[in-house]
């Protein structure tokens, strides 16, 4: 293998096929009331949960972020997740990104304690994580700058799903959008 190759890499949660299928019928009706706009649009097959996002990495990186994800991922428990409202980044009147937020529904909040262990294991590689306050999302649109977004009267269900395990992604972009593979799963308790 050529030493030189990078991938680009995150950590995210994959969703199960129930609610994909459902985030596909919520894409479709945002669809229908905003045609003919800027928008790009996410294909359902590869919405996820991202907890870090880690950049290029080259083989030996890769490897290093299994290491800390095997000694991390199987501390914690597996835990649920309930879809909540729509959202956008920064508002849905005006947004760069809509998303359906998530919330845990565990009584501790285990994914963003793993997630901020995680961070803390993957400075010292390098890896530049984001600081920000940590909002679980699962982005369904992008826009190329903000614009008023035509919002039909919807009601997100409260869908409740497990998450057993956190896989370290592989993204391979195209002019047809982002394609991603696991490269590895790594099993919560």
């Amino acid at each position: 293998m050529d030493l030189g190759h990078k991938t680009r890499c995150f950590i995210a949660i994959n969703l199960p096929q129930n609610v994909k299928d459902y985030l596909a019928k919520i894409i479709d009706l945002l669809k229908s009331n905003n045609k003919d706009l800027p928008i790009k649009w996410v294909n359902e097959t590869g919405i996820h949960l991202t907890l870090h996002f880690l950049g290029y990495l080259n083989e030996t990186g890769v490897e290093k972020v299994k290491e800390i994800m095997e000694k991390t991922v199987n501390k914690y428990s597996k835990t649920k997740l309930c879809l909540t409202d729509l959202g956008g980044f920064p508002n849905l009147k005006k947004p760069r990104v809509i998303f359906v937020g998530n919330q845990e529904i565990s009584a501790k909040n285990i994914l963003y304690e793993l997630r901020r262990e995680l961070g803390a294991l993957l400075i010292p590689l390098g890896v530049e994580i984001d600081d920000r306050p940590w909002q679980m999302h699962l982005t369904l649109a992008r826009l190329n700058y903000p614009f008023e977004f035509n919002l039909p009267d919807l009601k997100i269900d409260k869908i409740n799903f497990t998450i057993e395990s956190i896989d370290l992604m592989k993204s391979e972009l195209s002019r047809a959008g982002a394609k991603y593979s696991v490269i590895e799963k790594f099993n919560l308790l």
